[in-house]
Order: structure tokens, then sequence, then C-alpha cells
């Protein structure tokens, strides 16, 4: 920590005398309480995580806070995802980023960010014989166990990695607070007797430590308190007051100092902290904020009541914590207060107590340092390096004079702009005059309007003159070596509320008017005084309510305004523009020698670098009725004045930091539908499903420079084109988005219009529906592909159906066409023999076989031509085709023939190979029955179940030895009806079944499939 900083908590803490009256510098604190959005007013604890949030514990809840939005996180009854219990009295960062929560009500409680919203909250309660245990303090050991203090019982060791509790050392009862683990790894205790006990984490060795002898406290003083500092150095506080600190380099601890009442407030020092430059600081129960600097061996105080504005409301102060960026937290019973060493060159200076409120309006430090301070309430004069003020009122005429503006001639003449009239001060003696020929002009002589508000001298044709604006009147000139005032000044052609005016060094003034923008006066030769020159930027700037003009080093024109903020005036090519990034109402500038410009806005403090454009603002004290306002003023050392109500800011531009400008953002929830998925961020790359694709984004950038004033940049690519700038909104919503690849960024930037560099990146991918898969859309195309093909194929199938039986047909017509005539065509030859040789009954049977050839061949040829025949393929032709056949067949052999058939199968039909195979072999079964089986009946049953066609030809015959019939089939030529009839069967997948014996009949069974 840089000396500068370390000056500050020296201001911070310095001891005030209660005969004192001013107060130093850097003394303020920023309060935060319910107002702002804490759980509660009293903070017991207070931890900066890894990632840059301040976590608050209180009396009813713990609350994160990013230097601008609280999260607040509740106890509720039988809600398991909430803390078990309310009064947070402990927190610990652990090495993986996991928050390790003490309450008094609920035990033990772990947070886990990177877990869905429900699981981030997990407790462990140790129980007792006497119930819940209340603990009071968290520390960890270098193994990573969790060691627990609770008042008047045991340490408990935690075991994070089995999650449980144990009782290392039971006979040591300790106190509250009395319990830390030094650099060495080292576990002290503070116990009930007023001893240590000394504890080695790794092999639990411990080590009975009694140090009443080295102490001026008896031995049953209650130790309440330990800490250890970075240099080994053991803080011991008691209950009795006293204050020790030892080292704990050796096995006993030896006494370094012991500190009595005489040093120190004489309290009990309940919480120690430590800076990073060895200042102890310390927490008190009565007395407030105690330090302790190490360097000089010396204390300070900051209790109620140190500060007119933002004391302490109480002097109990219930912890006290340095963040590792070196802000200060102090948390008591009215809320927590903040001290950041940003803000230690600032100089808060109130003005003695007085009857009323006294407005600061300038300031004017002589060559001997003395400040001189102009006031509602005359002059205040703080003499170089006194504390105090004396004060100097001044009145004309008895009545009394507000001083708005000092102006010190080189010649020595010191001038007072008063809201009377314009005055000559003798400091030495404190009596006014007015300048000769003042009391009889009709303006000077006795102003009504506010005042004057801006004086400054320059020489006109070799005269010196003093040039004044009493606000509400035109510019009046006073001419020095003539001694009588200037009316009109400038042709009457000023306006009447110029609130600035600006000598630049290459002559002329520039003036900042309420009404009419920014104007230039020069010199003309011609005239005896100054004209005014229709240079004017009025028409360029988008307000022409104009508070304050400054000329920088090189020349251009500065401009504060109402409506249009800050303004540059380049004087080399006269064009002028606002400056986007600042607020709209400016008031008072100043530029320091770094080039930047300072200004008042809104009761802050800004700050712009015209080189980086870069834009701050910083957050001094003051309330919303009692805040800085009005011009700033310069001194010779290049400090820099700001006046408020009954205090003034003093501070030196040079020595204040710079503001991170981009802090780094970090990702704090991810909603689906309002519905938290925290989870989801674990790794940066989120995956959602088509019905997902409603969320929200939340983000936050712990930021606490005071101001509150981080803004936000976003865009989702793939959706916005371009950055999106949210102010202080710190979550994005998005809904309705299609599926694909998308990367959320977000930007951090510390001031409105200000962008920051580090961008945090997220992945979300949503699966799109299935219909917007680019293979979905070829689904129908395949499937109307599938159909044309198998329609093809089918087609195809079809026709070699066709061809085969074509095929087929063509062969049987070959083969019994060419056998039948071949055979009628040998007995014509032995039948014309016969003839020659007179034979005439082997004639006539030749004759007769000829006859029966012919007409089987006719036969074969009709069955031919019916089975081709697509008429034909209704199951009702093929009943008739059987029954032309089959009756004149047994009408012939006296056989009767039954024909039953359902009536529903007059509307089938059977496709070709089907159809011929079946009559074939419904043909063979009904003639084997008439030629062979001697029966007198034959009956032809005909049905249709689960859609297969069945077909019964019974008879009454003689019937036959199946089983004999088909072996003598199997080894001979014989019975190529019933293997024909087998092998028609296989062909069209039907079942073919025959139920027969001698003397039972025969009974065939066809089961045919329909299409």
């Amino acid at each position: 920590m840089s000396y500068l900083t370390k000056y500050g908590y020296l201001c911070l803490l310095l001891c005030i005398m209660q005969q004192v009256n001013a107060q130093p510098k850097g003394s303020y604190l920023t309060k935060l309480n319910m107002d702002n959005g804490l759980a509660n007013n009293k903070v017991n604890c207070v931890l900066k995580d890894k990632r840059g949030f301040v976590w608050l514990g209180t009396e009813d809840g713990l609350s994160r806070y990013d230097g601008k939005h609280f999260t607040n996180f509740a106890s509720r009854s039988n809600d398991s995802t909430t803390l078990p219990g309310a009064i947070v009295t402990s927190l610990l960062e652990d090495n993986d980023s996991i928050i390790w929560i003490a309450t008094a009500d609920g035990g033990l409680t772990a947070y886990n960010y990177r877990l869905s919203a429900p699981l981030q909250l997990t407790n462990y309660q140790p129980h007792t014989a006497t119930g819940v245990l209340h603990i009071e303090k968290i520390t960890a050991d270098f193994s990573g166990n969790l060691w627990l203090a609770a008042a008047g019982y045991p340490m408990l060791r935690f075991n994070k990695s089995t999650r449980q509790f144990d009782m290392p050392f039971k006979e040591a009862v300790i106190t509250a607070e009395a319990v830390c683990i030094d650099s060495a790894g080292m576990l002290w205790m503070g116990s009930m007797g007023g001893g240590l006990l000394k504890i080695d984490t790794r092999n639990l060795q411990s080590t009975y430590v009694n140090i009443a002898g080295a102490t001026t406290v008896n031995s049953s003083t209650l130790i309440t308190s330990l800490f250890t500092g970075s240099d080994l150095a053991l803080w011991c506080s008691t209950a009795s007051h006293a204050l020790f600190c030892l080292s704990t380099g050796n096995t006993q601890p030896a006494v370094v100092k012991t500190f009595n009442g005489k040093q120190r407030p004489d309290d009990e020092i309940i919480h120690f902290a430590e800076t990073p430059d060895n200042l102890v600081l310390m927490s008190g129960r009565h007395s407030g904020m105690i330090m302790y600097d190490k360097q000089t061996g010396t204390f300070s105080t900051y209790s109620n009541g140190f500060s007119q504005q933002h004391d302490l409301l109480s002097d109990h102060v219930n912890c006290v914590y340095n963040d590792y960026t070196g802000i200060t937290w102090l948390g008591t019973n009215y809320g927590v207060y903040v001290y950041n060493p940003l803000y230690h060159p600032f100089s808060q200076i109130f003005l003695p107590p007085a009857n009323g409120n006294i407005t600061v309006y300038d300031f004017y430090k002589d060559i001997h340092g003395s400040l001189w301070i102009a006031t509602s309430n005359g002059l205040f004069v703080q003499k170089n390096g006194s504390s105090g003020f004396e004060h100097r009122a001044l009145s004309w005429n008895g009545v009394p004079l507000s001083v708005q503006k000092i102006l010190a001639d080189t010649d020595g003449s010191f001038y007072l702009g008063t809201d009377y009239s314009l005055f000559v001060y003798n400091p030495a003696g404190n009596a006014l005059s007015l300048l000769p020929n003042t009391a009889n002009d009709p303006v000077m002589g006795r102003l009504k309007a506010p005042g004057i508000v801006s004086i400054v001298k320059d020489t006109i044709h070799h005269h010196p003159v003093l040039i004044v604006s009493p606000y509400g009147y035109p510019l009046a000139g006073y001419d020095l070596a003539e001694q009588k005032w200037i009316h009109p000044f400038g042709n009457n052609v000023t306006p009447n509320q110029v609130r600035k005016i600006c000598r630049i060094a290459t002559g002329g003034l520039w003036l900042a008017t309420a009404t009419n923008g920014l104007k230039l006066l020069q010199q003309q030769a011609t005239a005896p005084y100054y004209s005014l020159q229709q240079r004017t930027i009025k028409s360029n700037l988008q307000t022409s309510d104009i508070f304050d003009v400054l000329e920088d080093g090189a020349g251009n024109i500065w401009a504060s305004s109402y409506g249009g903020g800050l303004i540059r005036y380049n004087n080399a090519t006269q064009t002028a523009a606002n400056i986007e990034e600042s607020s709209n109402l400016v008031e008072g500038l100043q530029n320091d020698p770094a080039g930047n410009i300072w200004m008042i806005s809104n009761g802050h403090l800004h700050k712009y670098n015209p080189h980086a454009r870069k834009y701050s603002c910083y957050s001094l004290p003051g309330s919303v009725y009692s805040s800085i306002k009005g011009y700033m003023y310069k001194d010779n050392n290049g400090i820099l004045y700001i006046g408020g109500t009954n205090y003034y800011i003093a501070f030196d531009p040079q020595q204040v930091k710079e503001i991170t400008s981009d802090p780094t953002v970090y990702f704090t929830d991810f909603k689906i539908f309002n519905d938290s998925y925290n989870h989801l961020l674990s790794n940066g790359n989120i995956h959602l499903a088509h019905n997902q694709n409603y969320f929200s984004i939340e983000f936050a950038a712990p930021e606490f420079s005071g101001g509150g004033n981080v803004q936000y940049s976003y865009m989702l690519e793939g959706v916005d084109a371009d950055w999106i700038n949210s102010g202080d909104r710190n979550f994005a919503s998005y809904s309705n988005l299609p599926g694909g690849d998308y990367v959320f960024k977000v930007k951090a930037g510390n001031w409105r219009g200000t962008h920051g560099t580090q961008v945090t990146a997220l992945n979300i991918h949503i699966t799109p529906p299935i219909w917007q898969h680019w293979w979905f859309y070829l689904l129908p195309l395949l499937l109307v592909a599938g159909i044309l093909w198998l329609q093809y194929r089918a087609k195809i199938k079809a026709l070699l159906n066709r061809q085969e039986i074509r095929n087929k047909i063509a062969k049987d017509l070959h083969d019994h066409l060419g056998s039948t005539l071949s055979s009628i065509a040998v007995y014509s030859q032995v039948a014309k023999i016969n003839q020659q040789q007179q034979k005439e009954e082997q004639l006539t049977s030749i004759l007769d076989k000829i006859g029966n050839t012919a007409n089987e061949m006719i036969g074969e040829m009709s069955d031919i031509v019916w089975a081709i025949n697509p008429l034909n393929d209704q199951v009702i032709n093929f009943i008739n085709r059987i029954e032309s056949f089959a009756r004149p067949l047994c009408a012939a052999s006296n056989v009767t023939l039954l024909i039953h058939y359902d009536e529903s199968l007059t509307q089938l039909n059977m496709d070709m190979d089907k159809r011929n195979h079946l009559y074939l072999m419904c043909k063979e079964s009904i003639n084997n029955a008439v030629k062979y089986a001697n029966a007198s009946s034959i009956t032809l049953h005909i049905g249709i179940r689960n859609n297969q066609l069945l077909c019964t030809i019974e008879d009454n015959g003689c019937g036959f030895q199946y089983d004999a019939v088909i072996q003598q089939a199997r080894s001979s030529l014989s019975g190529n009806g019933l293997k024909n009839m087998a092998a028609r069967a296989a062909s069209i997948k039907a079942s073919y079944k025959i139920d027969t014996g001698p003397g039972t009949g025969t009974r065939i069974s066809i089961t045919c499939p329909l299409p």
C-alpha cells in the first residue's frame, strides 16, 4: 500500500480531541443500510469473495452487494432452499470459492453459486446434547478443514470431504471470537480460564500457554478475541479491557507489548483486521473504530460524533474488515460503513457551527498560505498550518454582506464581490470601502439582483479595468485610472445574465450566459471599450444555458451547461462539440496539469480525460440538500477547492487515483421462463431444448468506487446487430429464439456512455425442433421416393409374375400340345395300319383314344384360357368354373354333387395364379373322387375366415391308406396327382390337408390366403 493510502487511513482514524473544532482530512464514510436494500441494519460480519462481491451477514439474513444492487438470502421456515437460520455470525470462503455461513440459530451452511438455485445452500447441523449449536466464528486450516467456535463450548472440526463433525479437544471450552489460525497453520484458542491453547492442525498436537504472568490481568480473565497478523504477531483482548500482542514464533509465545488504557480507549476489543501496510484495525465494544500503527506505535480512534456528516451512529462496532482492494468495512447496528482509500486525497472540512446554514461561494489562498473563504456569512480565514477558522462577519450600512467573489490584484488590492456591490477590502483592518464614484452609480451603488458572480481585471486602451457581472444587469466596467463605472459596457450589447467571465491568453473575454450561450468580447481599435463579436457557438450547442467557461493550456475553451453537459470549443477550428459521456447538468470547471477537466455535477465531482476520452464520477460526501455546488477554485499549488453547505472540499487532483473504467462482469443467474437454471452457467456453455427459447441472463460487475455508476452493454450474436446499452439494468431477456448457436456478450463501463474492454461471454446452443432439421425436409421426399419405388417394384413384380405365368403357360402348351399331338399322330398311323389290315376292333379302340386325347387337350386348353382371362378374377367365377366342370362329370357317374359357398365371396377377387392353382387342385380332387373312390356323393364347401379362402372337398367313397399311397408315390412314377396338388399348394402359400382312411371317405381341405 502506498504512503498516500496509508495517510488516508491515518486521516480517517486520527484521534480527535474535544477542544478541536475542525475535522481531519478524509474523515468521511459511506453508509449503507436497509434504505439501500441491505437485509437488516445490524451487520455482524463482512466478506469479499474472489469474484469481488461483498457479503454482509446481518441479524436477518445474508446480503450480497455489487456496489449498487443488493441480493438478499433470507431464512424461511419449512423451506430447505433458504438459510436455516436468520442470524449470520461468521463468513468464510474456501479455495473452491464455496462460502461457508455460520448462523447463531441454524448451524453451518455452504453456498455454492455454481449449483442450481434450489441446491445452492446446503445445511450441516451439528447437534449437541443441549440442542442446536450456536456457531459464532469459522476458520479454516491448511488441510481445508473448518473449525467452528461457539461460546462456552469445545471447538468443533468439520471435514468437508466426509461432511462429518468431530470434537478433537472436548476439554477445551473456548470463547466466541477467541479462535484464529496463524500463517504457520497453528490454531489458537482462548480458553475460559484465561490461557491459550496452541494446536498443530496437521497432527492435533496441542500446547497450553498460560499468559497470566506476562500480563497485568488476572489469570481468570476471559479472553474474548484473537487475531494473527502477517508478521505472526498474535493479538489478544480480554473482557477486562486488556490488550496485548505476542510473538508466536516460539513454542511459548512471548509478550511483545501490553497496552493500557492510557495508550488507547479503555474498552474491550471484539474484532480485529489488518491492512496491507500492517495497520491493525480494531472494533471496540463502546469506543467505535480503533487503529494501531505498528511503525509509530500509536493508536487513533473513529467514533460517534467524529464527523458532522457521516459519523458512526453508535460507538459499538460489531466487526471491522479490510478487503484485498484496501477498502475498510465497519459493521454496526445501524448498517455498514465503508471507507475507500480512493477518496483519501479529498478533505472535507467543516466551518464552525453557526445559526443557520452557511453557503460557500469562493476561495482565495494568499502568499502566506492562508485560505480565504467567501460565504453567505462574510469571510472565513484558515491560517496556514491551523485547523481552526477566523470568522469575519461583514456588513455595509448595517446590512450583512454575502461575499460571493474574491479578486486579489497583483498590486495588493483585495476586492470582494458581494450581494450589495463591489468593495475594496483591507484584510489587516477587516475594513470595507466602495470604489470611488460607486455610491451614486445607478447600478453598482446598490445591487438588487443576487449579486456579483464574476470579476476579472483587464486593460482597455492602456487603462486598467475591473469587469464585473452583477447578475441580472449588463456587464459593468470600472476604469481604475479614471475612477468611474462604465455604462453601458460593450456598446450595450452584452446580456444581463452573465454567470462567468473568462479572460483568455490571446486577449478577449468569453462569457458564460444563462440565456445566450457562449459569447466572445474582443477589443476593437476604433471602439472605446469592448464590443461583442458575433463569434458565438450558441447554434452548435444543445442548450444556451452556460454556467462556467474555462481556457485550457492548448487554448481550447471548455464550458459547462445546464442541459448540454460539458462542451469543448476548438478555438483553432472554431467548432464546438458536446462531450457525450458527460452529465447533462454541469456547474463549476477547473483543469489540472495533466489536462483533465474537473467539474461539479448533481452534487458530485466528475473528471474528464480528453486524451483517453474517459469519464469518471467521484461521489463526495454530502446529502441531497447539502452537497457541493457552484464554482471551483485552483490555488498556485494546483489544489482544487469546492464549496458546499457548512463545509468545503479540498484535494490535489494529481493524488486522486483513477476509477476502474471497465470492471469485470460476472453472470449471476440464468432463468428459463422465470425459473432459475443457475447451474447451467458453470462451464460457459449452455445447451437448451427448442422449447426453452425464452430466457433471461442476469449479471453484475462488482465495483465500489462509491458512485454506483456502472453501466452495462450486451449483445447476443446472431440476434443483436450491435451492442445494446442497458444503463444500470443488469439483466437481458430474449424470447422465441430459433434453434442455433448464439454467443451472449456483456461488458461494463463505470459511467454512462463509456464502454469497457473486458467482455464476458456465454455460449448458448438451442436445439432446433425436429421439423427444423434439414433432414426432416428430406423425409417426405424419401417417403414419396420410397412409395414410388415400391409401386415400381410391385409393378415390375406383377409384370414378372405375368411373364412367369406366360412362360409357364407357353411351356405347358408346348408340353401338352406337343405330346398330345404327337400321340394323336402315332394313333393315326396305328389306325391306318389297322384299317389296312381290316382290324376293326383295334381300329375302333385307336379312334376312341384319339377322340379322348383330343377332348382332354380341348379341356386343358379351355382351363388355360379361363385362367389367363382377367375377367375371371372374381371368386364367384372360380366357383362357377368348378361347378361347370364337376356337374357333368358327377352326373355321368351317377354321383350327387353339393356345392356350398358364402355369399360374401361374390365381391372378392383372386389373382390369376392363385385362382388357377386352386381350380386345378379342386378339379384333381373331384376327378379322383369320381374315378377312384366309388363315391355316391361329393360335397364342395367354399368359405372365408380371417381373410383366408377355405375350400373343402369331401366324398363318401372307399377312401385309401394315405401313408401307403404317399410312400408308393415317392418310390414310383404313380401318384403324380397328389404330388402335383402339394406342389401347387406350396406355390400359392396355401395349406393342404387330406383326411382319409379305408372305408371312411376322403376330405381334402385347402386354406389359401387372400390378398
